[in-house]
């Protein structure tokens, strides 16, 4: 794909996979942490931990009332990675969160081959370009982000703190306005007017 699918032809491809995947019903979360802050959960050791107990939180949210499966791509470091994560995974999900106690899993994460399942894929395209966005390098993923953007889970008329969670809020909620378009950001049972003035990114998202 690198060599003989680039360009606009790449671009095509993109809104094609991820319009099919909307069409079947398929919704994406990603999660963002920036390591060079604090943890968002007591639960966490680590900034990947924190990420994962974050995303398991709004899944666990949005099947109240069903059971649902969490797979992950198998680590690349070995059989002695992936069982650390898995035993990781297990204490995360038997403890819970200050915010949530997992009942919506059916089971614990379990992992799957990367190669194995094009619903993996997908998933690495939509968090990648929109990581990439947050990130500020436009250039390749601009182009894609609207039909990614239409595959985020919203809640209440925003995406912001749902289907894309840029931890901490406070230095990014700016974003949430400037690249899902939201209007609003929710804290408890309060609606704030985005932009935030004060907070970072509030004339731009460019501009921290």
């Amino acid at each position: 794909m690198r060599e003989n699918l680039i360009g606009a032809d790449r671009v095509a491809f993109f809104e094609r996979v991820l319009t099919l995947a909307g069409d079947y019903g398929a919704r994406g979360q990603v999660t963002i942490s920036d390591t060079t802050k604090g943890l968002a959960s007591k639960n966490s050791v680590k900034h990947e931990t924190d990420v994962l107990l974050m995303a398991l939180e709004r899944f666990n949210y949005s099947i109240r009332g069903d059971l649902g499966i969490v797979i992950v791509a198998r680590p690349s470091g070995g059989r002695t990675d992936e069982d650390k994560f898995l035993a990781e995974c297990a204490e995360l999900v038997t403890n819970g969160s200050d915010y949530a106690k997992f009942t919506n899993l059916a089971t614990n994460v379990l992992t799957m081959p990367f190669q194995n399942s094009r619903l993996l894929q997908v998933a690495d395209l939509v968090v990648s370009i929109t990581t990439a966005m947050v990130a500020g390098h436009t250039e390749y993923a601009a182009p894609i982000f609207g039909p990614v953007r239409s595959t985020l889970r919203s809640d209440l008329g925003r995406i912001g703190g749902v289907g894309l969670k840029i931890h901490p809020d406070y230095s990014y909620v700016n974003l949430y306005h400037w690249l899902l378009g939201d209007e609003y950001f929710k804290r408890g049972s309060a609606g704030i007017t985005l932009p935030m003035s004060g907070r970072p990114f509030s004339k731009d998202p460019s501009r921290y």
